[in-house]
């Protein structure tokens, strides 16, 4: 396992912006997948938090590469309320690792808020009817999760996406 002065020095070294100071600083990790990792990161231009998803792209294929490529080009240019937006892009070639800087949703995911309502329940011996979760934030969920795949599937530019890893752990809260 990395450590925290060892993740801090490899950031440090690989998003310099162009006043030899990172762009970015580690705040927390927040989640580890097959892909890599997700680590909260502060841009240090203006104090904004955002996350960064980090891919080590040294054992892939040259056609994982390529796809690579393709998802951060298709992330770049995807503009919509209902989708995370993308910032930026970090290539660390020391050591094969591509950081892709997105922003930040504080409100969790669908997965962690299912897993928290069954809790509850759990808990409760399905008593506490708060634990459900009401109907106009399931229609507000089921629309706004609808609207980003019709913004996916219906592109202005002809170029249609198809979202290959749509589950609850991948569909993000803001604060509100």
């Amino acid at each position: 396992m990395e450590t925290a002065s060892a993740a801090k020095s490899a950031t440090q070294a690989t998003n310099k912006s162009t006043s030899n100071q990172p762009k970015y600083e580690i705040v927390k990790e927040i989640g580890k997948g097959s892909f890599g990792k997700v680590s909260q990161v502060r841009r240090t231009a203006d104090g904004k938090l955002l996350v960064w998803k980090e891919i080590n792209y040294g054992s892939m294929s040259e056609r994982e590469k390529q796809l690579l490529v393709s998802e951060v080009n298709i992330l770049r240019e995807l503009r919509h309320p209902n989708i995370t937006r993308y910032y930026d892009r970090v290539i660390n070639k020391d050591h094969a690792k591509l950081y892709i800087v997105m922003e930040y949703c504080a409100g969790g995911d669908l997965a962690n808020m299912i897993r928290q309502r069954k809790k509850q329940l759990r808990d409760s011996r399905n008593q506490d009817l708060n634990a459900y979760v009401p109907e106009e934030t399931a229609w507000k969920i089921l629309s706004q999760l609808t609207l980003a795949l019709l913004e996916c599937h219906m592109r202005k530019d002809g170029n249609k996406i198809l979202h290959r890893d749509l589950k609850p752990g991948n569909v993000f809260f803001d604060s509100d």
